[in-house]
């Protein structure tokens, strides 16, 4: 049986959905009341507190959030790390791969599709400025999506990354 969305439901527990048609979600959708209540109570608490404080109190809620994290995308729990958002966790993960040295056949290469946001272009650009990698972009089909058997061929033991965008929320593509 195939998983529904209750669309009323949803617009229920979305207070701005009274009152306009928000239709700009790239990373700032309109708000839950449940993700309002989180916030301004994380807000208050770190009113009466301190924000390091705060901050301590709510670790146990976030570590709750990495173990449900871990089990709905089947990994462990020391894989999911939690940031404000794709900017900061592409750059995490990102200048923690070795891309050059070593390498048979020469220079390293990263392959980077052409969706990707663009802090994600200014990383690679960075590494490719600071290391011996080129960088080279997967080819697309007619309707933006990528062309799997493009990527395919162009992957060799010289790739450091692939880094393909599964849903670009800036333009709705999915891959």
């Amino acid at each position: 049986m195939a998983n529904t969305i209750d669309v009323d439901a949803l617009r229920a527990a979305t207070p701005g959905t009274a009152t306009v048609a928000h239709l700009n979600n790239a990373g700032a959708g309109l708000m839950s009341r449940a993700t309002l209540d989180a916030v301004i109570g994380h807000l208050e608490l770190e009113a009466a507190l301190g924000g390091y404080e705060a901050a301590d109190a709510a670790e146990a809620s976030l570590a709750a959030t990495r173990v449900h994290a871990a089990a709905l995308l089947g990994g462990a729990v020391d894989e999911v790390a939690v940031t404000s958002g794709d900017t900061a966790s592409f750059a995490k993960a990102f200048w923690g791969f070795v891309f050059a040295g070593g390498l048979a056949g020469g220079r390293g290469r990263i392959l980077i599709d052409r969706i990707a946001y663009n802090s994600h272009w200014f990383a690679v650009a960075q590494a490719a400025a600071r290391h011996d990698v080129s960088v080279e972009v997967i080819p697309s089909e007619p309707d933006g999506t990528l062309d799997v058997a493009a990527l395919h061929a162009m992957l060799d033991e010289r790739v450091r990354l692939v880094s393909a965008t599964h849903v670009a929320t800036h333009r709705g593509l999915v891959n």
